[in-house]
């Protein structure tokens, strides 16, 4: 799992839903331990990026983050209240599964996995210098969410071929 929220959110004025309301609807009344997010080194409650992650199925986190989604999706008064934002909407998968990992799951048991799993590309202009990728070619997995930018475009990001050359040929066509 990564760890870490996109580097607008700040205290008290955080793009995630409310952790009380889903804190209180899933049981949980504090977490047992923070993480660091990646972009802007703030210390958060649990939260983990869903964009890579690896689940034993036997503690039945994935069919409890479905459950506990169906509830607070068709929970009217958590919709026009703390859920009431898009982004608070788009989100909140996200917040019950880090919810769900901090209760079931203790911090031995998981393994945050190092930024080139989960390399915020959207963001690497504000991603610190010192942890900046070098080139896109060391990604294992480059998460954008906007508009994928051209590979001619990217400054500060090295493309090297054959993934250069991919890119310009098959971008057009994504």
């Amino acid at each position: 799992m990564n760890s870490g929220e996109r580097s607008t959110a700040r205290s008290g004025s955080s793009i995630r839903p409310s952790p009380s309301s889903i804190y209180r609807t899933i049981g949980i009344e504090h977490t047992p331990f923070t993480v660091q997010s990646f972009v802007d080194a703030q210390t958060l409650r649990p939260y983990f990026n869903t964009h890579l992650f690896a689940i034993d199925p036997s503690k039945g986190v994935l069919s409890l983050w479905l459950d506990y989604f169906k509830v607070l999706v068709a929970d009217r008064q958590f919709q026009s209240g703390a859920c009431s934002s898009e982004l608070h909407q788009i989100f909140l998968h996200q917040a019950i599964l880090s919810t769900l990992v901090a209760k079931l799951l203790p911090m031995e048991h998981i393994r945050l996995l190092t930024s080139e799993y989960s390399y915020p590309l959207h963001l690497h202009h504000k991603v610190p210098p010192a942890h900046r990728a070098g080139s896109l070619n060391d990604l294992v997995c480059a998460v954008y969410e906007e508009d994928l930018p051209h590979p001619q475009t990217i400054r500060d990001l090295e493309t090297r071929d054959p993934l250069y050359s991919w890119l310009l040929k098959e971008l057009p066509n994504i």
